[in-house]
């Protein structure tokens, strides 16, 4: 898990994460024990001459591949061109992935792809121990996925799969299931499993994809937001979650990735955790007490009660859907919009620090609890604003600095060894 935050009004915007990255190891049914590491790099100029930034957050690779070698090679790659809008440095990144045999090669795609549907077929396994039950449960799924859009890029032809993807998708059905299970089911788990890859879901090893920052013709801060977990038929499987732009009439904007949950709790001034539960509750007891009170009087029959049963039900569904909307209005007027206003006349230092808190407090949460850490190390702060760029204010260095000069002194040049 990560904490990553994006601070944004209409003159720049600020982004900060944390250092920590999860590792997990999984063998067969067996799950090992957790090991944290608080040095991650996660927050990335995408070019060294463009006001754009990035942020990944999850699974912290593509392919096999570290998104920090993704990004730099691909920094290399842009050079000093830049593009009119934000979303066309999103494009251009995402088809200079997919069209990288050196990055992917047709062996590593085949390795990863083929570790993504064994998982897939995992989530599945539970509820399928007969041929029966395995018919029932991949029908299932492949009509729920038929009626889901296809991801970014991919469409009906992508589901033809080659003989070799088919000889893939039988080696991890086999794995994962008894052979007298699947026997005489290939059609089926074949179709469900293209459907899976080319569908609009996403696998466990998903990772997180962030661009921010200014194209030429962009006046005002822009932010898309991408899942993303594979390279396959050329194309980068990807799904984008949301887009967010300033323009003149905005407030200011604060977006949170990944742990997300104390962001939301100075945004919104109540964890949305306990917020939920006290939604569930209030539609429960409110349903239940009517019920409780008209089976209490004797002098109604059966069909009275259940007559006064439904009206009072549903007028008791009615005033808990007005209160939680009451309390909605009251929770964006009294939190949500006032720190908003405030966000909007930030000059950049106090965007950076006010990113920078939110992802410390998280750390902080963590701490006060017995569960994992995992947000912590060092937080990475940089503000993109149009007239100045990519601008770091925290970086954490594997290095000394002072033995370094060389590599802070080409970090303009053709090569790209920098940050």
């Amino acid at each position: 898990m990560t904490a990553e935050v994006a601070v944004i009004n209409k003159s720049a915007v600020a982004i900060a994460a944390d250092s920590a990255v999860t590792i997990t190891s999984i063998h067969g049914d067996n799950r090992h024990p957790e090991k944290i590491f608080n040095t991650a790099n996660k927050v990335f100029a995408l070019s060294k001459y463009a006001p754009v930034g990035i942020m990944v957050y999850n699974a912290m690779e593509l392919g096999g591949v570290p998104w920090e070698t993704l990004v730099k090679v691909y920094r290399q790659h842009l050079g000093q061109a830049k593009f009119d809008h934000l979303d066309d440095y999103a494009d251009d990144f995402f088809k200079f992935l997919c069209n990288n045999e050196t990055l992917f090669n047709e062996e590593q795609i085949k390795d990863v792809l083929s570790t993504a549907i064994r998982k897939f077929f995992l989530t599945l396994s539970n509820d399928i121990d007969s041929q029966t039950k395995a018919i029932e449960e991949f029908n299932k799924q492949i009509k729920k996925l038929e009626k889901a859009d296809y991801a970014d890029s991919f469409d009906e032809s992508d589901t033809r799969l080659s003989r070799e993807y088919k000889s893939l998708v039988d080696k991890a059905a086999n794995f994962v299931f008894e052979s007298s299970i699947i026997e005489n089911l290939k059609t089926e788990y074949r179709r469900l499993t293209a459907l899976a890859i080319t569908k609009k879901i996403h696998f466990d090893s998903y990772s997180g994809v962030v661009i921010t920052g200014f194209g030429e013709k962009e006046v005002f801060p822009k932010l898309a937001e991408y899942r993303t977990d594979l390279v396959i038929f050329n194309k980068v499987r990807k799904i984008k979650q949301q887009i967010y732009k300033q323009n003149h009439r905005s407030f200011g904007k604060v977006m949170s990735f990944a742990q997300d949950d104390i962001t939301r709790t100075i945004l919104e001034g109540i964890n949305p955790n306990y917020a939920e539960e006290i939604r569930i509750s209030a539609y429960v007891l409110l349903n239940i007490l009517p019920e409780v009170i008209i089976d209490g009087i004797a002098e109604f029959d059966r069909d009275q009660k259940k007559h006064y049963k439904s009206v009072s039900q549903n007028a008791s569904l009615a005033a808990v859907k007005l209160f939680l909307e009451w309390m909605d209005r009251e929770r964006q007027e009294k939190h949500t919009f006032q720190i908003e206003r405030a966000i909007q006349f930030m000059p950049f230092s106090e965007l950076a620090e006010v990113a920078e808190l939110f992802i410390r407090l998280t750390q902080i949460r963590q701490r006060l609890s017995f569960d994992s850490e995992t947000v912590g190390g060092p937080i990475d702060v940089a503000v993109i604003s149009k007239a100045d760029g990519f601008i770091w204010v925290k970086r954490k260095f594997y290095f000394s600095k002072e033995l370094n000069y060389a590599f802070f002194g080409k970090y303009l040049d053709n090569s790209d060894e920098g940050t």
